[in-house]
């Protein structure tokens, strides 16, 4: 239940069963390894990489890519499944993807579930019609989300192989 900070490298977990309930902090360029996937009850954060081969990543937790209050990619190597309990929580402050927008990325399948929330930092004044892939993944997502917290003006929806956020400049 405490902290794990993973600033550069990689770190990987060949243990027993796995579920996390603290927070995982992942720098960009850096890498946590679990090849039969975890359970996330906690909070994981942060703009690197979690391996999880042909593991599922199961999310009861927060995932919150480049952190609460700060854009990045966070990546998933291997399928997610964003369950009942999950809050994927997505900060918009500009432009550009995984540096002033957030984007999860995963290699595999993502199934939704849970909450979808949505904030804008840095007095970030999107335009009308403006587009932000929030996420990517290797297959069109199945499932939905529960709820989605988004901003004023705000829409979320699907596309091939993702989920877009569009701005009607409000």
């Amino acid at each position: 239940q405490g902290t794990l900070s993973i600033m550069s490298g990689a770190l990987s977990w060949d243990g027993a069963l796995f579920t996390q309930a603290g927070r995982i902090e992942i720098e960009p360029g850096a890498t946590f390894s679990r090849a039969s996937g975890f359970t996330n009850a906690g909070l994981i954060t942060g703009a690197g990489t979690i391996n999880i081969g042909s593991g599922t990543l199961t999310n009861q937790g927060t995932l919150a890519p480049g952190g609460l209050g700060s854009a990045g990619r966070l990546t998933v190597l291997g399928k997610a499944v964003l369950g009942t309990a999950s809050r994927l929580e997505i900060d918009v402050g500009g432009p550009l993807a995984g540096t002033s927008y957030d984007v999860l990325s995963v290699s595999g399948s993502v199934t939704q579930g849970g909450t979808l929330s949505t904030n804008l930092i840095n007095g970030f004044p999107s335009s009308e019609g403006q587009t932000f892939e929030i996420l990517l993944a290797g297959a069109a997502p199945s499932g939905s989300f529960l709820s989605t917290l988004l901003p004023f003006g705000f829409t979320a929806g699907a596309i091939s192989q993702g989920i877009r956020l569009t701005s009607s400049g409000q």
